[in-house]
Parts: C-alpha cells; sequence; structure tokens
C-alpha cells in the first residue's frame, strides 16, 4: 500500500491561521494526520550556531586599485586568528591597520590559512571547513582620502554544504562595505582583543626554476635564491589556484630580532625562513596572533582598518520575494541499485520573506511506497521569480543549475507518516544586484529525527489560482536543436496512437529528459472547478502543429488585507 506524502513550505499570514478550520487537522496544526510523509520549505539563517568555537587564521591580504585603467594591488601579512562566534551580527574586531595611498580602491581578498582551521561544534560532531581557492573576496569601490580614515568591515558566514561535516566560508557582500558610507555606525559594535603570539612552522622544499614541480607541491623555495647577492632573502613561490599561476614572494632568511630577543610587537607580522643544513628543504615560520579577553576600541591613528565579522543571510533586504516552485524529484535506492526517482509537479509560488525562521507552509502532498529515500531536489522557475527589496533597488535571483537540492536519508514506513522541511535562503553574490538562492541542509530534514518538532511552525495559507504560459516550437527527433531552446514538443508524439497526450523534451542537468502533457483544456479548468494544488499541466497546439502553447495552473499566496 503506498503511503500519502504532502509537502510543506513555511511562514504563512495571521489571517489565513484566523481562517483555519481546527477540526480538519491534526491538533490545529494544518497537515493532514493520514499522510506518510511531508515536505516543507523555510528561511533561516547560516550555520554559526552549529559552532561552540570557529577560529580562522587569516595570513594575509590583497587591497585592490585601480588608475587610468590599470590594476595595482597592496598586499599585507595579517598572521591573525579570529573566533567566528565571538563576531556574530554586529560584532567586529581589527585585524589590520596600515596606511594607504590616497586614491580609489576596488577589490578586498583575505587569505585564510585553511588546513590550520580549528572548530568544534556545540553537538560534538566532526567539522571540516573549506575556503573555495583558499581566499575570500568582496568587490567594493572605496576612496582613501588624505588625512581620513577608512575602516572596512570585512563579513564572513560559515554555511553548510551538504549532509555531512562539510561547511563553507563565504563573504557576505550585503554586510560589508565602509563603515558611515556601505554601513552605519550603529551596525558595527567594534571591540579589540588581547592578543597572544603562537608559532607556526611549514615544510617547503627546494626546488630550481627550470625543474619539474610534482603536482602535489603548491609553495617552495627557489633555489636561485640561495645563491643570488641578496643573502638575507629568499624567495618562495606559491601557486594562487583560483588565478591559474605562480606568484612571487620575498622572505627574511634567519630569525628576525624581535623574535630572538621576545620582544615582538602585537598584531605585527612576523614571518622568515630557516633553511636543512643541505639547502634541500626549509621551513616557513609565521608568528600568528590569536585572541584572548575583549574590551573596546578604536584607534584613528592609521587611514585604513579592516575589520572581520559574522551576519546571517540576506533576506532582511526584501519586502516580497516571491518563488515559483514547479517540481520535486524524490530519489531512493534499493540495494545499492541504481538511483530512481519520483517527479512530481507542485506549480506553487511561496513568499521567502513570510518563512522566516521556523514557520512552515505545505506545498506538495503524495503518496510514496515505503521504503529507504536519499535526496530531495526542487525545480525552481528563475525567470518568473518576483521580488521588490526594501530599499526599491534592483534585485537578480538566481538559482544555480535552475534546481535546489538537499541529500539527507531518511525512510519511509507503511503506516507512518514523514514530515520534511526544505530551509531556503537568499545570499548576495557581490556588490550589485545579484542574490543566490541555496539549500540551507542544516537547517533541513525530517521533523522528529533531524529537526525537533519545536523548532517547526507550521501554518496554513490560502491559495488562489493564476494560469502562467510558455510557448514552445516542434521538432522531429532527425531536427539539429538550438542551443538556446531548453524545451520543445516531439513531431512524432503528435502523430501517434495518444491523441490525448503529447511528449515534452526539457534540458535538465545536461541531459534531455521526457515528460508526457494531457494535450487540450482539462475538465475542471474550463469549468472552473479547481482543487486546491491539484498540479494542472496541458498543452494547446497552433494550427499548422509547429507550435504549441504549454499551459499550467500555479497556486499562489492571497494577500494578507487589512
Amino acid at each position: 500500500m503506498k503511503k500519502l506524502f504532502s509537502l510543506l513550505l513555511v511562514g504563512i499570514f495571521a489571517l489565513s491561521l484566523a481562517a483555519c478550520d481546527p477540526s480538519t487537522n491534526d491538533g490545529g496544526n494544518g497537515y493532514d494526520s493520514d499522510s506518510s510523509f511531508r515536505l516543507l520549505i523555510s528561511d533561516q539563517p547560516a550555520d554559526i550556531a552549529d559552532f561552540e568555537y570557529l577560529n580562522i587564521p587569516i595570513l594575509s591580504t590583497r587591497i585592490f586599485s585601480e588608475t587610468d585603467g590599470e590594476e595595482s594591488f597592496v598586499e599585507e601579512d595579517i598572521n591573525v586568528t579570529v573566533n567566528l562566534t565571538e563576531l556574530v551580527g554586529t560584532v567586529s574586531v581589527e585585524v589590520l591597520e596600515l596606511d594607504l595611498e590616497p586614491g580609489n580602491y576596488t577589490k578586498i581578498e583575505l587569505y585564510v590559512d585553511q588546513p590550520n582551521i580549528d572548530a568544534a561544534t556545540v553537538d560534538e560532531t566532526e567539522a571540516d571547513i573549506f575556503v573555495p581557492s583558499g581566499k575570500l573576496m568582496i568587490e567594493n569601490d572605496f576612496e582613501v582620502v588624505e588625512g581620513e580614515q577608512v575602516t572596512f568591515v570585512f563579513d564572513i558566514n560559515i554555511v553548510k554544504t551538504g549532509p555531512g561535516t562539510d561547511y563553507n566560508l563565504t563573504p557576505v557582500i550585503s554586510e560589508s562595505g565602509v563603515v558611515g558610507e556601505d554601513l552605519e555606525d550603529d551596525d558595527v559594535d567594534e571591540i579589540e582583543v588581547d592578543l597572544e603570539s603562537q608559532h607556526t612552522t611549514e615544510e617547503l622544499p627546494v626546488y630550481a626554476q627550470s625543474a619539474t614541480i610534482p603536482d602535489d607541491v603548491t609553495k617552495y623555495i627557489t633555489e636561485e635564491s640561495l645563491t643570488d647577492d641578496e643573502e638575507d632573502e629568499v624567495v618562495v613561490m606559491a601557486y594562487v589556484e583560483d588565478e591559474d599561476e605562480w606568484v612571487e614572494k620575498t622572505f627574511d632568511l634567519g630569525e628576525p630580532e624581535d623574535v630572538t630577543n621576545d620582544n615582538l610587537e602585537v598584531r605585527e607580522a612576523y614571518t622568515w625562513i630557516t633553511l636543512a643544513e643541505d639547502n634541500t628543504t626549509g621551513t616557513l615560520h609565521r608568528i600568528i596572533w590569536v585572541e584572548t579577553d575583549n574590551e573596546t576600541m578604536n584607534n584613528m591613528d592609521s587611514s585604513f582598518r579592516l575589520l572581520v565579522s559574522d551576519q546571517p543571510a540576506d533576506i532582511d533586504d526584501f519586502e516580497y520575494l516571491d518563488i515559483p516552485i514547479m517540481s520535486t524529484r524524490i530519489f531512493s535506492e534499493t540495494d545499492g541499485e541504481e538511483e530512481s526517482y519520483v517527479e512530481k509537479d507542485i506549480n506553487v509560488t511561496v513568499d521567502l520573506t513570510q518563512l522566516v525562521g521556523s514557520a512552515s507552509v505545505e506545498v506538495l502532498e503524495l503518496d510514496l511506497e515505503p521504503g529507504n529515500y536519499t535526496k530531495i531536489e526542487l525545480y525552481v522557475d528563475q525567470p518568473n521569480i518576483d521580488a521588490a527589496t526594501v530599499d526599491e533597488t534592483e534585485a537578480n535571483i538566481f538559482v544555480p543549475s535552475g534546481k535546489l537540492m538537499i541529500e539527507n536519508d531518511f525512510e519511509v514506513v507503511e503506516g507512518e507518516q514523514v514530515s520534511f522541511v526544505f530551509d531556503i535562503n537568499i545570499v548576495k553574490t557581490g556588490p550589485g544586484t545579484d542574490y543566490n538562492l541555496i539549500p540551507v541542509i542544516s537547517e533541513s530534514g525530517v521533523v522528529g529525527e533531524d529537526l525537533d518538532e519545536s523548532e517547526v511552525d507550521e501554518v496554513d495559507v490560502e491559495l488562489e489560482s493564476e494560469i502562467i504560459s510558455e510557448e514552445l516550437t516542434v521538432y522531429a527527433a532527425d531536427d539539429t536543436i538550438p542551443e538556446e531552446v531548453t524545451k520543445y514538443i516531439t513531431a512524432e508524439s503528435l502523430t501517434d496512437d495518444e491523441e490525448d497526450e503529447v511528449i515534452v523534451m526539457e534540458y535538465v542537468d545536461e541531459e534531455w529528459v521526457e515528460k508526457t502533457v494531457m494535450l487540450g483544456e482539462p475538465e475542471d479548468v474550463t469549468n472552473d472547478d479547481l482543487e486546491e494544488k491539484e498540479t494542472y499541466t496541458w498543452v494547446i497546439l497552433s494550427e499548422d502543429e509547429s507550435t504549441g502553447t504549454l499551459y499550467k495552473v500555479n497556486w499562489v499566496e492571497v494577500e494578507e488585507t487589512e
């Protein structure tokens, strides 16, 4: 016997709640207790709350400027470790102070020592922290003026990337920028930290410039620099992956006098090389500054100050954010055999601004066979996303690959119900108007297993129908499909025995997927007798059958009226 599955979303209006008939619900929670699976969508902040501490060693920065079309940068060592769990919200801490030449600057990069990131999760599980390409980057134009100080906040987020232990560090563009220009003074609570020194080392090989460098080597000392006239310096080559090039950097040879005499200046970047006796290897030494205690500060002696903080994502940028969810795929695997999936149309539009925090709302209900399931994909109609920002600026919303995916093992058991929350976040991706929709793994999963029932406030929502349409071309199997075409009707399906159906081909995940669609308007649509949340999809052909119109009934939340 198949089990009924229901799919839910998050965050609804009080008016809709008041209109619910609790006699039809399980305890007034707004769902059918006879169903076996329930999928919900919500919008949550990122994942810093997973961590008891998260120590990030920041090695260096590059601050880019542009003059007459020529880009250049100032590179400065930082060698400071910050605990991001202490920098949530508006809290910021200084990591660098230096004098910059007056002028226009365009971009800041932070280089992180990924192998030496130190973290502990609240639930004592393992956490693997990654920094894509080894650096964090913010593109933001700002000006340094003679005699004035610029304070720049560089905001960092930690985001879980899968069902396991992997997390990514990412820059948060919308919460970064110059204090007093991009950010209000009230948005920055700056603290000072007592720092203590820590001596770290890294072993490097020595290679001649003409040598073949092994693939696993990303940093080495040049043999030529050991024999040139600069006896107190050596050259280290480092491979910068995202730029696909080797970058040269000069280091002092031998321990600095301040280190030898234990006379270190706080926040000073001490870096040096010591060589093995046979000069075949060397050790790169760094003094890293690590936080101890906090107190307030603000030093006005320098022209530029760089701070690090941690903020939630960017749903607060929006007055409304209507996301049309077209369909879902629910994947299963049996006895290690090839993966299979159930595909189901949804055609429901939800406003993510109403789904912040623990609120959830149903978007789909269906029967699933008892068994083990591994993954859920949601397909979003990106061109028809409708949004308005609070400050009335433009917003371009993107869904990478057109879908959102959560990998999470769960089981549907005969006679039992599964409720699954699919949490979605909106994240700004640059200094302009671009945002990405991303799934939030840590806030998604089965209610009662991955999520506590108290973390899910499910509500009902009143929906109204709207008909949307899309023009499609008819192509035969031997036709060459133009590159810009991602969906078409097959000519062969117009001449087969199934007179009331046509086949639509859609390009998904780098392959063409076949889908059967009703030919002609459904009777319920003609009679205006629609069943709420039912998926109605059909095709009407042109007279010469060279094109067709794909119609869908989309269900949209009814706006609350005062």
